[in-house]
């Protein structure tokens, strides 16, 4: 699988940078043991709470994973411009 690439177009567009993210993420072996880890946990957690209990929960999740993917986009700009700032520094 090709990555999608880090650059100035890739940066503007929230969606393509989102997109490039995910990609990456998904991809790493580590990620992919959390997120079975993470089903396993929630599937536990569904049996042992009560429906309304779960939709909280799951509601929680959502925000909070939100508010990832926003700081990862937001380290993404961030590591890009440090880069081309550096770059500059050396010629």
């Amino acid at each position: 699988m090709s990555r999608k690439t880090l650059d100035r177009r890739t940066l503007d567009d929230d969606d393509t940078l989102t997109w490039a993210i995910d990609e990456l993420v998904r991809g790493d072996d580590n990620y992919q043991r959390q997120t079975k880890k993470i089903l396993r946990m929630q599937t536990r957690l569904r049996a042992a709470a009560s429906d309304d209990a779960f939709a909280a929960y799951m509601r929680l999740e959502e925000a909070v994973n939100a508010r990832f993917g926003d700081a990862l986009v937001l380290v993404a700009r961030w590591a890009f411009q440090a880069g081309q700032h550096s770059g500059r520094r050396r010629r």
